[in-house]
């Protein structure tokens, strides 16, 4: 099978004993490190890849790689980003959507959001013609006639529509404290900005599928940390399970077989709402905050993605074959199962030891088929 076949296979549990090595992502500072040990880059190739960062890497330890495609969710026209102030090393901004943001000018912190451009429903219909409508612009992030074709007919890699989810759009627009009291405060509000961003994904979101065809829907949340969800079960129910439904149905009518929700932390108690929703497969289930194993025994239905520890690969290949052990052995036999650590492979992870992980899983059926060798 070639990894587009193999991910099918596992998302339908036929996999049998074939094992899907896929990854998230990698650190830019941890390539460097690698660069420094001697790693040489492969092949890239931009068309295929879309929004993939790094392909070299991908093709060079023979990882699969999920490609998104994401359609324009936010800003079109974008507002106009100026600079409100600059003293003491720290620039303060107003950017494309309105929010302040304050970034340390030698570039050495992620930017910090002092206040969103969006409060209420005042401000939300001040701007809301730029959150809806304008379809050619926000599909025109990529050249579709080139991407397309490109993605139907490579088969090293999986093909993803990216969107954001309800709650990863309410805190882009509204800020993660906003996000969580908005439906308590002004549930019209709430519901208008989902039903806007819903119709969006949609209209954008049907033109994108026709011409690349893509595997599955990448739902991007992260509305879950260590200590569980950020929304209650009767909110997401209320206001993010409608959103869901209509999603999942108006893809697969499209398609798309299969929708993918990313979120960190312990996920578990919404899981039930996610599933209700068309929701078939989730990732990354970080090792500190929830447990995979009686996720995997719980929700059967659910297909796995990740769940290794990513710190195992700072330590020795005895740690890396140990966390290998506890989760492959029975993973593999229950199937619908992908292999991964449970995020983006993190600075301070020797270049020897990431290669013997993946050597490792050869051992559990890692069966990847790349074209490009």
């Amino acid at each position: 099978m070639t990894n587009r076949e193999l991910f099918h296979a596992t998302m339908a549990f036929e996999n049998g004993k074939d094992l899907l090595h896929l990854e998230h992502g990698f650190w830019p500072e941890l390539l460097d490190d690698w660069r420094k040990e001697g790693w040489g880059q492969g092949v890239s190739d931009p068309e295929v890849l879309g929004m993939a960062l790094e392909p070299d890497v991908f093709d060079h330890f023979n990882i699969c790689q999920m490609a998104y495609y994401t359609v324009g969710q936010h800003f079109f026209p974008e507002l106009k980003s100026e600079v409100i102030s600059e003293k003491d090393g720290r620039r303060i901004t107003r950017d494309e959507i309105g929010s302040e943001v304050e970034v340390r000018t030698d570039g050495a912190s992620l930017p910090h959001v002092i206040k969103f451009g969006i409060k209420d429903m005042d401000d939300y219909l001040a701007v809301r013609d730029r959150l809806i409508g304008n379809i050619d612009q926000r599909t025109s992030v990529y050249d579709l006639s080139i991407v397309g074709p490109a993605a139907q007919n490579q088969q090293d890699h999986i093909v993803g529509l990216h969107i954001n989810g309800p709650f990863a759009f309410l805190r882009d627009v509204l800020g993660v404290e906003n996000a969580m009291m908005i439906p308590y405060l002004d549930p019209d509000l709430t519901r208008m900005i989902l039903d806007d961003h819903l119709q969006i994904c949609k209209q954008a979101g049907e033109i994108t599928i026709k011409a690349l065809k893509p595997d599955f829907c990448f739902i991007w949340e992260d509305s879950t940390y260590k200590n569980g969800p950020m929304v209650s079960p009767n909110l997401f129910e209320e206001f993010h399970l409608p959103f869901y439904k209509e999603w999942t149905s108006f893809v697969k009518e499209c398609g798309v077989k299969h929708a993918i929700v990313d979120t960190d932390g312990d996920p578990t108690a919404l899981l039930p709402l996610w599933i209700e929703g068309g929701v078939d497969g989730m990732l990354p289930w970080e090792v500190n905050a929830v447990d995979i194993m009686k996720v995997a025994e719980d929700f059967p239905e659910l297909v796995l993605f990740g769940g290794i520890s990513k710190h195992a690969l700072e330590k020795d290949t005895d740690a890396i074959d140990k966390e290998l052990q506890r989760v492959l052995p029975t993973l593999s036999e229950r199937g619908g199962y992908i292999a991964a650590l449970d995020h983006h492979v993190p600075e301070g992870i020797q270049l020897k030891n990431f290669k013997h992980y993946c050597d490792k899983l050869l051992d559990y059926g890692k069966a990847n088929k790349s074209t490009r060798f």
